[in-house]
């Protein structure tokens, strides 16, 4: 089961996907089973530049009450060219 993330343009904020809108709570995550709902979600996130910021669907796993999020994407680390940037900067410093 997976839900789709990001963080608000405005404020950095975590926000969730649920039903075409993001909210700020995870309790009113959409959450989905089927791979290709969750990528026509995760689409439709992605088209949203000017709103979020990175969505990315992430795993959820069932709790005693409810479910929760099993682990999130670490900070700063979201594409392997920005790495490889930031290391020839510091080579040739």
């Amino acid at each position: 089961m997976r839900a789709l993330t990001a963080n608000r343009l405005v404020d950095g904020e975590v926000v969730f996907w649920s039903h075409g809108r993001w909210v700020e709570r995870f309790s009113e995550a959409e959450l989905f089973d089927d791979d290709g709902l969750a990528g026509e979600a995760e689409a439709k996130g992605k088209s949203q530049p000017t709103v979020v910021v990175a969505p990315y669907l992430i795993e959820v796993a069932a709790v005693d009450d409810g479910v929760a999020p099993v682990a999130y994407r670490p900070l700063g680390r979201s594409d392997q060219s920005d790495q490889t940037q930031v290391r020839r900067r510091h080579v040739s410093v």
